[in-house]
């Protein structure tokens, strides 16, 4: 009878709860999808890098599929579950007692956990499930008890990072305790410690091999997803802020990694980590202190009560991993729910020892989360296991398509397709896309302003001008989104100077949200703000992600006019620098460098500028930034390589070679060493490559990158051997993609064609739709070298559709198409060539070739002639002296009388 009040008194007060909190079970804004994109990513086998963890991705597109009722009956019956499953493990721990109080002081908490909120919600339901079979295996001894509670600490691991450790921990308190028994009991708790502390990280085993094929090594965890934290926590700021991190690290951490570098720095700061800490602890206790020593008291009073110590573990644990970096209040969603549990423990000196049956019944919430977790953790390893294969040899938008006309008419893949079409500047169909998208899911106003920005460029300002600047929004993106929009469309109406006041207004957004702590009442130190504040990417970042697929020229107009709201900002500056560049306007782009070079003196600016001089063939003035950047740091190794690598790059070997003798003196890193080794190779000065890659080999023996500079070092001195040894030991280490493109090239260089087509057709398939075209390039000639005519034919056309202007690629497309017997194909492919680079080499020696064949010798002799006239660059110094070679033969032969004559 007692039970059933209580439970009849969760039940109330979990409604009562849910109907208060209702207007939180919505079904968001697009705001909330960063979790739910991933989750459909794996769901649709679209191609995708998933950092959050997959269950977490999962649960979150499963709850937040649009604006069904359905999602949010889930929402709010999920919620509601938390007073009932503080019922079972109350229940378990002190009977109807401990449930009654566990249940009153649970909703005395409701502000911390009430309404929904992803993932946390969710991971509340876990965490308490978990507390509960861990009790329950306590109070019910056996096998199936421990399989469940394994099965839940597996999802738990497959949720969120930050129970990580809890396996372990738990696995260790079981070791100890086995330590204190005898005999067949101590075996048993021994097995149990190895059960419940090691076999649920078996369950992470499909998600390594999801990171591992997509190139990011050993990934156990969320992929980069607790670096803010870490680095503002190591830094000795209690809680999360709302900025660029990477601009509180030095330089040197992205060498070292972050995670190294933030353990150096907690650790020579021993004091301003223990007041982090402290400010922390006195944060969350100062939320509810009577609930804290309440729990305290209360579990002191239940501690002989089977599974306390476990619970209590499990609270102490959770509030440890959070207190040792910067939180954010909904961190701590699951602790409260706990805590009010061990505070109901305290009721156990009027508790009676149960019988089995009513323990089960008090189990019973929590055996229906596992009843609901198994199944799902089984068809999410299923989908890990099919993702990578899945996912390969498609395009995103190929991926995307596909999933639509399998009839999934979800408004997520309508948008992602819209975006990737936005992209490749196909504007009409990431109009209709984004207009199918809202009408599956209306009230998405980011979509809409989209969609008429996009009408816009068209012409249409009508759609654009009804969307409000201040109306709703998600957040800082779209707050600088609606500005933007509205000032290109306004500058492509010839509105210049509204353009420039809704950018203005942009630019004092940006620097008054971009940095912001996500704690009310919180303030961020000034020299944090100013150092994060020195060069907010956001604005830029918005101009990039919207106007990708447009010509650069569209872009320089609004940075020209961002350069003149902040004429003192590098950023802004540089970056309409480069946007004229890349539109190949040196009118235009050379005052904005001139101007730069007198306001921005940072080194990575003045390396900026010089690459962007570097391609309007600026070599004196590039040079010099080079050199005045390097000098800006005269004991980074690294800067003198880079000038090295630009000096090179420019024919001046004797400039790269100083560089490069001064990077050597200062001792160059690891990153600076691989970059000088190849430096040494453009130079032609193999020995030396091969002599500085082996030393550095030793001294970093675990960096593939040096390993696979050896390669190519030994490769280029002819060492086969040597050459293949070193690629094996590089890509046993693991390469990224791009070094595993270079591993292809090598192998290829090495007469190992068919082991390079291999590495190719495997990077094809972790990353398909994104080898770059010098990648795809190199595919086409280990094509040509198996004699694979026909394939190397089809990815050379593909490239010269996307790059019909690139002459290498005509010629490499006539020699293909000539070894394969196609010689008419292949004389058309080389006058194309011609006609776009009159004094291309390799294209007139091939055409020669075939005219010398074709007994056509005046026309060989006068192409030779013609082309000869121009100095050639060095690359093609041997080409050159066979030309000259076979022109005086040609000339030889045409002065000599007739063999009967």
């Amino acid at each position: 009878m007692k039970r059933a009040l209580v439970v009849g008194a969760a039940i109330v007060l979990a409604v009562g709860l849910a109907w208060r909190h209702r207007g939180a079970f919505g079904a968001g804004s697009q705001a909330d999808t960063s979790y739910a994109a991933e989750g459909r990513s794996l769901l649709y086998a679209i191609p995708a890098e998933l950092r959050h963890l997959p269950l977490s991705s999962l649960a979150a597109a499963a709850f937040e599929p649009g604006d069904a009722p359905g999602s949010v009956l889930a929402r709010a019956v999920s919620v509601a579950c938390v007073p009932l499953l503080a019922v079972s493990l109350g229940g378990l721990l002190a009977g109807a007692g401990g449930a009654a109080v566990s249940v009153l002081l649970v909703c005395a908490a409701a502000p911390e956990w009430a309404g929904f909120d992803q993932p946390q919600t969710l991971f509340t339901l876990l965490i308490m499930a978990c507390a509960g079979l861990m009790v329950l295996r306590r109070r019910v001894p056996g096998p199936w008890p421990m399989v469940g509670l394994g099965v839940v600490l597996a999802s738990c691991l497959l949720y969120r990072s930050a129970m990580s450790l809890f396996p372990l921990l738990l696995g260790s308190s079981l070791a100890v305790e086995a330590l204190t028994k005898k005999g067949r009991q101590r075996l048993r708790c021994l097995g149990a410690a190895a059960a419940l502390g090691l076999v649920p990280y078996l369950a992470l085993l499909p998600w390594l091999r999801v990171q591992s094929l997509a190139g990011h090594g050993f990934v156990a965890v969320e992929l980069g997803q607790a670096e803010s934290n870490l680095v503002v926590g190591s830094l000795g700021m209690p809680f999360c802020l709302e900025g660029d991190w990477r601009k509180l690290v030095p330089p040197e951490a992205a060498s070292k990694g972050v995670w190294a570098w933030a353990v150096s720095e907690t650790a020579g700061h021993p004091l301003r980590t223990a007041k982090a800490v402290a400010a922390r602890l006195r944060h969350v206790a100062g939320r509810y202190p009577w609930l804290l020593l309440l729990a305290m008291a209360g579990f002191w009073l239940g501690r002989s009560r089977p599974g306390a110590w476990e619970t209590c573990l499990l609270a102490c644990y959770l509030l440890a991993v959070h207190a040792a970096m910067a939180i954010k209040d909904d961190y701590l969603r699951p602790w409260w729910p706990v805590l009010a549990c061990l505070a109901g423990a305290g009721a156990s000196l009027a508790a009676k020892e149960e019988p089995r049956r009513r323990v089960l019944l008090w189990a019973a919430p929590s055996l229906l989360v596992l009843a609901l977790t198994g199944p799902a953790l089984l068809w999410l390893e299923t989908l890990l296991a099919r993702y990578p294969g899945r996912s390969s040899g498609t395009s995103l938008e190929g991926a995307l398509s596909t999933a639509l006309e399998a009839g999934h008419e979800d408004s997520w893949l309508r948008l992602q397709r819209g975006e990737a079409r936005l992209r490749r500047g196909d504007l009409a169909g990431a109009s209709s896309d984004f207009a199918r998208a809202s009408e599956l899911r209306p009230g998405q106003s980011h979509w809409a302003l989209k969609r008429a920005w996009l009408k816009a460029l068209s012409g249409d300002r009508g759609p654009l001008s009804e969307i409000a600047l201040h109306g709703p929004d998600s957040g800082l993106d779209e707050r600088l989104d609606r500005r933007l929009f509205n000032s290109h469309a306004a500058l492509k109406a010839g509105l210049k100077s509204k353009a420039q006041a809704l950018l203005a207004e942009a630019v004092s957004i940006q620097e008054r949200d971009a940095v912001m702590p996500t704690l009310p009442g919180k303030t961020i130190p000034l020299e944090v703000r100013a150092r994060l504040s020195a060069r907010i990417p956001a604005l830029l970042n918005r101009i990039s992600a919207n106007m990708a697929g447009l010509p650069a020229s569209e872009r320089l107009g609004l940075l020209e006019l961002l350069a003149g709201v902040r004429p003192e900002d590098c950023g802004f500056l540089l970056a309409a620098a480069e946007a004229a560049v890349e539109a190949g306007s040196k009118k235009r782009a050379e005052p904005l460098l001139s101007r730069a070079e007198q306001l921005c003196g940072e080194p990575e600016d003045r390396s900026r500028m010089a690459r962007a001089w570097q391609v309007l063939r600026e070599t004196k003035r590039s040079l010099a930034l080079y050199e005045a950047a390097a000098s800006k740091v005269p004991g980074s190794a690294l800067a003198w390589v880079e000038y090295a690598e630009a000096a090179a790059g420019s024919g001046k070997p004797d400039l790269a070679g100083r560089a490069l003798a001064r990077a050597l003196d200062l001792g160059p890193d690891e990153e600076a060493g691989r970059r000088a080794v190849s430096v040494f190779r453009k130079l032609g000065q193999s020995k030396a490559a091969l002599d500085l890659a082996g030393s550095l080999v030793k001294r970093y023996p675990a960096s593939a990158g040096l390993w696979l500079e050896h390669a190519l070092a030994a490769a280029s001195e002819g060492r086969r051997e040597q050459g293949l040894s070193c690629l094996e030991k590089a890509l046993s280490l693991g390469l990224s993609g791009e070094e595993e493109a270079m591993a292809a090239f090598v192998y290829s260089s090495l007469g190992e064609h068919r082991k390079a087509l291999a590495l190719f057709e495997g990077l094809s398939r972790k990353r398909p739709g994104r080898l770059t075209k010098e990648d795809r390039h190199r595919v086409a000639l280990v094509y040509q070298a198996l004699r694979e005519y026909g394939q190397c034919g089809r990815v050379l056309a593909e490239l010269i559709r996307a790059h019909p202007l690139e002459p290498k690629l005509h010629s490499d497309l006539a020699v293909c198409s000539y070894l394969g017997g196609a010689k008419t194909e292949a004389v058309s492919q080389l006058r194309r060539a011609l006609e776009l680079d009159p004094w291309f080499l390799p294209a007139a020696w091939s055409y020669g070739s075939i005219l010398v064949l074709e007994k056509r010798e005046a026309e060989a002799l006068t192409l030779y002639d013609r082309v000869l006239l121009r100095p050639s660059p060095r690359e093609w110094e041997g080409l050159r002296g066979a030309m000259e070679t076979e022109r005086k033969a040609l000339r030889a032969r045409r002065s000599s009388p007739p063999a009967n004559w």
